[in-house]
């Protein structure tokens, strides 16, 4: 019998197991929805909370001990300080399975997956998207995403990869497993923990190449550095400066100054390095603004740029970049293909956005 892609409520604490008593049974069904948000909220959900915590934690328990360390990977940041533990996607396979749980496409439940390749600076970038089902039930749509480079050298290659990058974030999610150290494996009692292999990362937080870098927060939040306003990186890099600076003073008798200090010696780090990538940035648009003047353009060319700017302002917005934006980044092209190449790239970017909104629907 074929399973029927339809609407379905998600399911997140949908792991298995079952209740431990008829008194938990009663509580699970008599509490109604869990809204941590309603004013209204009874003892009862109250209730119904702890023990749907409790009971995935357990099967957590028996979960990961489907798996070996081998199928788990260490993620440390470069200084050290930041560590978490993520399944791969074959650790996330014996979970899920052992749960009752299996993966297939969510719009088309006979097949594992769709796939589609994205361009994302000059690079291919390999999506897939499937989903967590029970039988014939969807508990959760899921992506994964994979770049062809590196140890990733076919679109094949690059399907495989990022379908266990979906399986793995699909088992983070439901497990609540993001951004866990691994002391909470240890706390479940996981004795291998110590053997799992490690990798850097680098956060973009971090990152001190402003080709990485976001801003942090603000109505500009995640966007890049290199795509920020002047207006923007000058607002931004004050801040980030007061808080390093912060992060020098002692922190006091008053409580709320002590507060501050606190927050800005633990985000030290970050903050240099968005400070660092700010600086680079409004370095290298001060370089460009004193360049010499590009060669006039003629009327045909001109007229093709205005053209291309037309799109490209278009696939902005549909981005949602503003148009301030743009604006200064239009003052930039000075060729044709300057403004081909940046059209493009919006396309690609926009495109990328379609097709993850239309893969999670």
């Amino acid at each position: 019998m074929q399973r029927e892609a339809q609407p379905v409520e998600t399911k997140r604490a949908d792991l298995g197991g079952d209740v431990e008593s008829a008194e938990d049974a009663a509580v699970l069904a008599r509490s109604g929805r869990i809204d941590p948000l309603n004013p209204e909220i009874t003892e009862e959900s109250i209730q119904k909370m702890q023990l749907l915590a409790r009971i995935r934690k357990e099967v957590l328990k028996v979960a990961v001990a489907q798996t070996s360390p081998e199928q788990w990977t260490l993620y440390a940041s470069e200084d050290g300080t930041t560590k978490t533990v993520r399944p791969t996607g074959g650790a996330a396979d014996g979970m899920l399975q052992f749960c009752g749980l299996t993966f297939a496409d969510p719009k088309d439940p006979d097949r594992l997956y769709s796939t589609w390749t994205t361009i994302e600076d000059e690079v291919t970038v390999v999506w897939v998207a499937t989903g967590v089902w029970r039988g014939q039930t969807l508990i959760m749509p899921i992506t994964g995403r994979r770049t062809v480079k590196g140890f990733v050298k076919t679109l094949h290659d690059g399907e495989f990869a990022a379908l266990a990058n979906a399986k793995s974030r699909a088992a983070q999610m439901l497990f609540g497993l993001n951004g866990r150290p691994p002391e909470y494996l240890e706390e479940l009692g996981v004795q291998w923990v110590a053997k799992i292999k490690g990798a850097t990362f680098r956060s973009h937080k971090d990152a001190t190449d402003p080709k990485r870098a976001t801003i942090p927060f603000g109505p500009s939040k995640g966007t890049l550095v290199t795509e920020a306003t002047d207006e923007d990186l000058r607002y931004h890099a004050e801040q980030a400066e007061k808080k390093v600076k912060l992060a020098d003073e002692e922190p006091g008798s008053d409580p709320e100054h002590a507060k501050q200090v606190a927050s800005a010696k633990k985000y030290l780090s970050s903050n240099k390095a968005l400070l660092a990538a700010i600086r680079a940035e409004q370095e290298k648009r001060k370089a460009e603004s004193a360049a010499p003047a590009a060669p006039k353009l003629s009327p045909e060319d001109q007229e093709k740029i205005d053209q291309i700017v037309i799109s490209i302002r278009e696939e902005a917005a549909a981005l949602g970049k503003p148009a301030g934006w743009v604006d200064e980044h239009v003052k930039k092209i000075s060729t044709v293909e300057q403004a081909t190449r940046w059209c493009d790239d919006l396309r690609a970017k926009r495109v990328k956005a379609e097709q993850a909104k239309g893969g999670q629907s």
